[in-house]
């Protein structure tokens, strides 16, 4: 029975990974042009923030439950999500970054806001991959 508990939890732990890309879809929805930038502020970022490193900490919490149980299917699914999520901040960053920068200069923006943009856009990138680079070594490990 508490091994059948503990390989739910882990799974719920898992499957909080979709919210990675529903924290990238939230703020793309608010910075979602040079005219809307503005009204990103400190508490969509707070959110975005949570978003972001929630899944990845479960993540690493279900890891770390899964020693206990055994292997649990999970992991790979959480991964494409954190996969998606590493894409789309990606493609953010490389289209938006320049844009934030110019929005600063003329003025749109202040330093802050700019800021605020682009620390968001690195924590979730990087929040997003470091689960699918933590399954790397494990994976030729068992080759």
């Amino acid at each position: 029975m508490k091994n059948r508990t503990f390989r739910w939890i882990i799974h719920i732990l898992f499957f909080a990974a979709v919210l990675s890309p529903l924290s990238w879809w939230r703020f793309i929805t608010i910075a979602q042009n040079v005219f809307c930038l503005s009204a990103f502020g400190t508490g969509d970022l707070a959110l975005c923030l949570v978003l972001s490193l929630l899944p990845m900490v479960f993540f690493f919490l279900g890891l770390l439950l899964q020693r206990k149980t055994g292997p649990v299917w999970g992991s790979a699914l959480a991964c494409v999500c954190f996969l998606l999520a590493v894409a789309a901040w990606s493609y953010t960053m490389a289209d938006q970054w320049g844009s934030w920068q110019s929005a600063r200069l003329l003025g749109s923006i202040t330093r802050q806001q700019e800021v605020r943009l682009k620390v968001m856009s690195v924590v979730g990138l990087v929040s997003g991959l470091l689960p699918i680079l933590s399954q790397i070594p494990g994976y030729f490990r068992k080759k």
